[in-house]
């Protein structure tokens, strides 16, 4: 959806361009098909957690690497709504730079004091999605554990840590993909708001894996998405 380019364009217009333009593909997709679930990945973070202010400072629309307009940058700092939302089944995250050190959904190797290059201040938004978010950060990646630079006790940077995530994390990840789907339909109440029910256990067999193969087709190919994406990055 964007290819993190450092030139042509810049970083900070290559993420604003894919955040504009994958809001506006999940928003017109949840309305052509109002009952399919969504897992995302990845950029998808500032879409439903909101866009981390330097973002929306820095970022263009669309195609055109300009400025946005004020009332556009609003528009694009802001999370998408509950009724699209209420479709998504997981956000999982890999290297994010909006990463804050002290968010309940970390999970890796990160450096406690370390939070990534752009670090949210606020991550409520975020926490609200509950147990449907994960990010995984591992120590040293300089993308998403910044605070390795300033370790004065063993101070290292990990490049190739970023380059490994769906590697090391993979098998952790498809379980709880294929958990979150099963276990939806319950975090719903008849209105189409969360409610505070208690998930099942996340599948750990083959035997319960196998069980993807019941996802709807589009479904099974938002999950392989969710992995994909962070192989191109």
């Amino acid at each position: 959806m964007y290819p993190a380019t450092e030139s042509s364009p810049v970083y900070f217009d290559s993420v604003a361009n894919g955040t504009w333009l994958l809001k506006k593909s999940l928003t017109n997709y949840a309305k052509a098909c109002p009952d399919s679930k969504i897992a995302g990945a990845q950029v998808t973070s500032n879409n439903f957690c909101g866009m981390a202010a330097i973002w929306g400072l820095q970022g263009g629309i669309e195609a055109q690497h300009t400025p946005a307009e004020l009332k556009q940058t609003i528009e694009l700092s802001e999370p998408l709504p509950e009724e699209v939302i209420k479709n998504v089944i997981s956000v999982v995250l890999f290297g994010d730079p909006t990463h804050t050190s002290n968010a309940t959904y970390n999970y890796g190797t990160y450096n406690q004091s370390g939070n990534g290059l752009f670090y949210r201040s606020d991550i409520s938004t975020c926490e609200a999605l509950g147990n449907g978010i994960r990010s995984y950060c591992d120590a040293g990646d300089p993308f998403c554990d910044i605070g390795a630079y300033h370790d004065s006790v063993a101070p290292f940077i990990n490049a190739t840590a970023h380059m490994m995530y769906v590697q090391n994390y993979g098998d952790d990840v498809v379980p709880f993909l294929v958990g979150r789907y099963h276990n939806i339909s319950s975090n719903y109440n008849s209105t189409g708001s969360r409610s505070t029910a208690t998930e099942s256990a996340l599948p750990s067999s083959t035997a319960e894996l196998n069980g993807a193969a019941g996802l709807m087709p589009m479904t099974r190919i938002a999950l392989i998405a969710a992995l994909l994406v962070h192989v191109l990055i």
